[in-house]
């Protein structure tokens, strides 16, 4: 997961903290073409993370990524 977070860190240049851990996570997808933000919820969706992208449909500009607790609200 942490090598997919750091490609897509380098192609939009959007600011992701990727969580410790991440790097131990397997993935296997094959998404698009579609824009960043469809991207990378098609990626996050049912992962452990919860997620927030911040800036414009056209312009990704951050994502904030936690790990998703194991209680529920």
């Amino acid at each position: 997961m942490s090598q997919v977070l750091f490609e897509v860190q380098r192609q939009t240049q959007a600011e992701i903290a990727i969580p410790s851990g991440a790097e131990q996570e397997q993935v296997a997808v094959d998404i698009g073409p579609a824009s960043s933000r469809e991207v990378l919820a098609s990626l996050l969706n049912g992962s452990a993370y919860n997620f927030i992208f911040v800036g414009t449909e056209e312009k990704l500009e951050r994502v904030i990524l936690t790990r998703r607790g194991s209680s529920a609200f």
